[in-house]
């Protein structure tokens, strides 16, 4: 009668129990107090594969989760493989990539502790959906387009990420509207104004994020915006020897391909799951040996050492020339993270 009992508990009760000395298996109170606050029900959809240790491992913690919620977030696994309509319905790239939806609401994560699961739900609850602008007006690269330079896939990955994407011409616009999360700058082709780099900066001195991408050819448009804090750009094209992208026997050394990466919170993902990054016809980055009070700059990525160097737009060949190209490494991505003196 005991045992009876006690099943029948089991199943209309369910309840999980840690009884390990340092609770490795609990949530924290960060996390219980999200699913505490959840007013709407969450489903999970794990895109993995069935079987290995990482999927197991999820499937554990989702399974805590959905105890501590109380129901409210439930969850299932998707094989990609044995399913491919799936998973081209929810565009997935990658594999062990949890999709979170809420309503019409969506937020892709492939951070699988408890951390990154966490933060991919106070994302999909927040109140407002942060925004992301593309700067136009100077030839840059679109968020529309979904040609080879084009960045629709950008917008799709951040639309799924729960942003709003808009595009911004500071020309009409005059100052970066308030609710901005990150504006964009990706390769404009004309020099940005005066009066466009003082909107920018007055943002970045209110705590404001931009994101910058160049070509050698288009470096020196927004080389201003950079020089605050020291740093200019090469404008040759980086080769690199030791990385160089491998076609059958053949291998290009202006495709970079790269796989560590500085210590970041940027990288941190890439790194973990060593993730290939591809810089293409990419120019380098001079930071300066000492850094400026208030200001940290971490170096994302490199090149190898002796394997690699710049060279000039119109060089007729790949060879180092000493006393004209820069020997590596070369640094082709920072992170700037500086003090804001109007921060709100």
């Amino acid at each position: 009668g005991i045992l009876g009992l006690l099943n029948f508990l089991s199943i209309r009760y369910s309840h999980r129990w840690d009884v390990t000395a340092n609770r490795q298996f609990s949530l924290s109170d960060q996390t219980q107090k999200v699913l505490d606050g959840l007013t709407q029900p969450v489903h999970v959809i794990g895109f993995m594969a069935p079987g290995e240790q990482t999927t197991e491992n999820t499937e554990s913690l989702l399974r805590n989760y959905e105890t501590a919620s109380g129901g409210k977030l439930t969850w299932e696994i998707i094989d990609p493989d044995a399913n491919p309509g799936m998973a081209r319905q929810y565009n997935i790239r990658q594999y062990n990539t949890l999709v979170f939806q809420q309503g019409d609401k969506r937020q892709d994560t492939t951070s699988l502790d408890e951390a990154g699961i966490t933060a991919a739900l106070i994302k999909l609850t927040a109140a407002q959906q942060p925004k992301v602008y593309f700067l136009t007006g100077h030839g840059e690269r679109s968020p529309e387009a979904a040609s080879q330079d084009g960045y629709s896939q950008m917008r799709q990955a951040l639309q799924n990420d729960n942003y709003q994407v808009e595009q911004l011409n500071l020309l009409t616009a005059q100052t970066v509207p308030s609710d901005a999360a990150a504006v964009v700058i990706a390769s404009p082709q004309q020099p940005l104004l005066p009066e466009e780099l003082t909107a920018l900066n007055q943002y970045l001195d209110a705590a404001g994020h931009v994101f910058l991408l160049v070509d050698p050819r288009t470096a020196e448009n927004v080389a201003p915006l950079v020089q605050r804090w020291n740093l200019s750009f090469s404008n040759d094209i980086v080769l690199d020897l030791a990385n160089a992208l491998q076609v059958g026997q053949l291998a290009d050394p202006r495709a970079i391909v790269l796989q560590k990466f500085g210590f970041h919170t940027i990288t941190r993902d890439l790194s973990r799951d060593s993730i290939p990054v591809l810089f293409v016809e990419a120019t380098s980055i001079n930071v300066p040996s000492e850094q400026q009070s208030g200001v940290q700059i971490t170096r994302l990525a490199e090149t190898s050492g002796d394997r690699s160097w710049t060279k000039k737009l119109d060089a007729q060949t790949i060879e180092f020339q000493e006393g004209v190209d820069q020997r590596g490494p070369l640094v082709l991505a920072v992170a700037v993270e500086a003090d804001a003196p109007n921060a709100p």
